[in-house]
């Protein structure tokens, strides 16, 4: 009685035999690949970090208050806490001035909504 699907035949053993060898062959390279394998290695790298942008100070009350971020000025100014005559000053000035004298804080009156009648 011949059936195919058993492993009595020797030429079912013999083929499992050689499946076995080429299975534990490709095994030995890629154990031997993975181990000779490098990664690349990376030296320290100084990346510039982004300035936070503009930091804004505002005389608040006759308090100097800040730093505030473009948001957070436009917020104050919304909330009518800064004005156009309020005085503001920004790294690199050299005193304090109104606020529509200062080309970054005029611009972010003229954002603003208008008033409601």
């Amino acid at each position: 009685m011949n059936d195919d699907n058993s492993f009595n035949s020797i030429e079912k053993m013999m083929e499992f035999g050689m499946s076995m060898a080429v299975a534990q062959q490709m095994m030995q390279t890629m154990n031997h690949a993975m181990q000779n394998m490098t990664t690349p290695q990376f030296q320290q790298v100084n990346v510039p970090i982004p300035a936070p942008g503009v930091q804004f100070y505002a005389l608040v009350n006759d308090i100097p208050q800040g730093p505030f971020s473009e948001k957070e000025l436009s917020s104050h100014i919304l909330a009518n806490r800064v004005t156009k005559e309020t005085l503001v000053w920004i790294y690199g000035m050299s005193g304090w001035m109104q606020a529509r004298h200062v080309i970054e804080v005029a611009k972010l009156f003229a954002m603003m909504p208008p008033p409601i009648k």
